[in-house]
């Protein structure tokens, strides 16, 4: 009697695997576009950072090879945006002119060469919560 018990109880209940399934798939699927998402602007950001430390080292370089003033930079400008151009990846994001800052400065009489790059990077699965993600770094020699 005790093992009818048991057997009734789970005939009444062979539905609910399938409505459960139903409920967290979107939940599921949501969290792997999300994982996918955040991976892809990870990669960006990280070749970014790359293109930005290769274009600060050989602007800073450029800048004290030629003894340019903090206000005028041009070649150490021109050796940094070659370096942005050579160095970039492109994995279906947009690096434009107007996202590229070459600047140098003095800070307690230390003189820092800076180059600061953005970039838009394209969300593939999380796409209704922009058309694209940007990007923004900033290297310092």
């Amino acid at each position: 009697m005790f093992r009818s018990d048991i057997f009734s109880e789970i005939r009444q209940q062979k539905g609910v695997v399938i409505v459960l399934a139903a409920l967290l798939l979107p939940i599921a699927m949501v969290c792997a576009g999300f994982a996918i998402d955040m991976g892809n602007l990870y990669i960006h950001k990280s070749r970014l950072q790359n293109t930005a430390d290769a274009a600060v080292l050989a602007g800073a370089r450029t800048y004290a090879e030629n003894s340019e003033s903090i206000s005028r930079h041009p070649k150490a400008d021109a050796d940094a945006q070659s370096y942005v151009s050579l160095n970039i990846k492109p994995l279906g994001s947009t690096l434009q002119a107007n996202q590229q800052k070459y600047q140098a400065q003095t800070v307690n009489g230390t003189t820092y060469y800076r180059v600061k790059l953005k970039e838009n990077v394209p969300l593939y699965f999380l796409h209704f919560l922009k058309a694209a993600q940007p990007v923004e770094v900033d290297a310092v020699d």
